[in-house]
């Protein structure tokens, strides 16, 4: 509830009051339409905290408020994105507007979607990295997500790819860091036996995205790259090494700690230990090395789970303890 009520907060805020955010994202080349269509928004003088009347501690848990005297809004000073799923925000991310300062901050909690999330029904779909990308790409009429960082995909996203024509559109910088999180990407799904194909932007001084490149390009010359596009060749000895390994690292903590795992099908699951529960509902995923509790969305790999079992044993900086599990984990 209180995601909704401050998206449309911080997008009418934008439309009504903020001509300089406008501009700029004007600027970036986005419509003032696809502004509407994701209810891009801006937050400035803590709006949200003037004007919302959840108590103090449902604003905090919500992940979008900070407290130090007094309560501020997380994204202050931010141009915000809700991230939607099933017509339901379900996230927030924001990027700062102006000065200088952490470019990029996200709600506090785990990710599970992706900015245009519902898009995922259609056939092919290209994954490119944030948000403007994605916003480009959208008032082109070419379907794609956002992720929130390079390799940040959910295993409800990759669930959600299979029998899909995918392709991947990452920066194209001096460094290749970008390529290099396209390649790793690209084997995360090849490992869940999704084929996806990397889209090469053409290089530049600084660096290239999506929103840049079509400031001087229009779709067809976006549609040819995608045509140009390129698999890759995973060596599937290394790469069948790498899924021993982590189908080991996360069932020999479960083990550890004494957890009922059953195999069901590809993966495993047993009752999740941070919530009372009758089903077994806590699943741990062989390709990715991963859990996720369909019941209470604890998240994450070996490491995490190790500390999650840590602080459920009252154990909260039992380091030592951790560095002897992780020890016999391989391959993380």
């Amino acid at each position: 509830m209180i995601h909704a009520k401050l998206t449309n907060l911080y997008h009418e805020n934008l439309m009504r009051n903020c001509p300089a955010v406008m501009k700029y994202l004007y600027s970036r080349g986005i419509y003032k339409s696809t502004i509407e269509y994701f209810k891009i928004g801006y937050c400035n003088n803590d709006i949200g905290t003037k004007f919302l009347s959840e108590s103090e501690e449902e604003l905090l848990d919500s992940g979008l408020f900070r407290k130090n005297d007094v309560i501020h809004d997380l994204f202050n000073g931010r141009i915000t994105t809700p991230l939607i799923s099933s017509n339901k925000v379900v996230y927030m991310t924001s990027r700062l507007f102006p000065g200088n300062g952490m470019t990029h901050l996200h709600q506090h909690g785990s990710i599970q979607a992706a900015v245009n999330f519902d898009i995922l029904k259609e056939e092919q779909i290209v994954i490119v990295e944030g948000p403007f990308d994605c916003f480009t790409l959208h008032q082109n009429g070419i379907p794609s997500i956002g992720l929130l960082g390079a390799n940040r995909i959910s295993l409800e996203i990759i669930e959600k790819l299979r029998n899909k024509k995918v392709y991947i559109a990452f920066d194209n910088d001096p460094n290749q860091a970008g390529q290099k999180a396209a390649k790793r990407l690209a084997e995360k799904l090849y490992n869940h036996k999704i084929s996806a194909r990397i889209v090469v932007l053409p290089e530049s001084k600084e660096k290239m995205d999506v929103n840049l490149y079509f400031q001087t390009h229009n779709k067809s010359e976006f549609l040819e790259l995608v045509k140009e596009s390129r698999s890759m060749n995973f060596d599937r000895k290394t790469t069948n090494t790498k899924l021993n390994n982590r189908i080991y690292s996360i069932l020999t903590v479960a083990e550890e700690y004494g957890l009922p795992v059953k195999q069901m099908g590809n993966y495993y699951k047993c009752p999740c230990p941070f919530h009372e529960e009758t089903t077994p509902s806590l699943t741990f995923y062989p390709q990715t090395g991963s859990f996720y509790c369909f019941g209470c969305s604890a998240s994450g790999d070996a490491l995490e789970l190790v500390k999650k079992l840590e602080i459920l044993r009252g154990n909260r900086y039992s380091f030592n303890k951790i560095i002897e599990i992780t020890n016999k984990i391989k391959g993380i």
